[in-house]
């Protein structure tokens, strides 16, 4: 495909976020970012999604900045932290221009997984109270917008921008417990049940009880989030993923009808 097309710009964004399959998650996000590097255009633009979790677990840092020495305690952010290093040493070598941006959770309509979709899903249920892994507050991270995430690509393109190199934190300004996101998508599908926790034993096995990172250098190159605030990439995300699926459901009775 790349000797057919020849693409100056490369936006890497897949991978395997599934915890469950280690051996999957190692060929599926570090072989194939080293494949693309290998056989990719010399001299192309190569944006790579990464993410905030190559900082570890226990960072009670104000803001984790892109000068801390990442710590993943995750086969998952393991993975990401070995290819960004894959990234940059190809742009060493002078054979593509890298650039990795470190992600938080990203949230909008088209969520396939994480917490956001399943908080949806269970409240939608019949279930009487909404369960949430770990114990009372639950963990803190961010929570970006997907439109946001595209306007941090997107300048990576952008006149005087397009030769900046290394790793860039693309978060919002703050940060949110699992129990502000659970009352965050009550209030917005309007279901309110009782939070039942299950428990520490019952996380999944690497997961970060603590994410917080800086987004002050790429806000120093022109990036603009029109989401600055957690809450408010949830409370939009979470309108439009009910208002698709309230589209869906009506397109779907109105097949039946004809």
């Amino acid at each position: 495909l790349f000797s057919y097309y020849k693409p100056d710009v490369i936006f890497h964004l897949a991978g395997n976020p599934m915890v469950k399959d280690p051996e999957g998650i190692f060929r599926d996000n570090v072989e194939v970012t080293q494949n693309l590097l290998t056989y990719c255009p010399e001299g192309c633009r190569f944006v790579f999604a990464s993410s905030i979790v190559v900082y570890g677990d226990g960072q009670q840092h104000p803001k984790c900045t892109e000068y801390f020495l990442p710590n993943p305690t995750s086969e998952y952010g393991i993975t990401k932290l070995a290819s960004e290093h894959l990234v940059n040493m190809f742009t060493k070598r002078g054979r593509v221009r890298g650039v990795n941006l470190r992600l938080c959770a990203t949230v909008g309509n088209g969520l396939t997984h994480g917490v956001i979709h399943d908080f949806i899903k269970k409240l939608q249920s019949g279930s009487s109270s909404l369960e949430v892994l770990g114990a009372k507050p639950g963990s803190t991270k961010p929570y970006l917008h997907v439109d946001d995430a595209v306007r941090a690509f997107m300048l990576m393109l952008s006149t005087g921008k397009s030769n900046l190199r290394g790793s860039w934190n693309v978060v919002p300004d703050n940060e949110v417990n699992i129990e502000q996101l659970a009352n965050a998508v009550m209030a917005g599908v309007d279901i309110n049940k009782d939070i039942e926790w299950l428990g520490e034993d019952a996380n999944w096995v690497g997961d970060n009880r603590y994410l917080c990172a800086s987004n002050a250098n790429i806000k120093s190159v022109g990036w603009k989030p029109q989401y600055g605030n957690s809450f408010d990439a949830i409370a939009q995300a979470v309108r439009r993923i009910t208002k698709w699926k309230a589209l869906e459901k009506l397109n779907r009775r109105y097949g039946e009808m004809k």
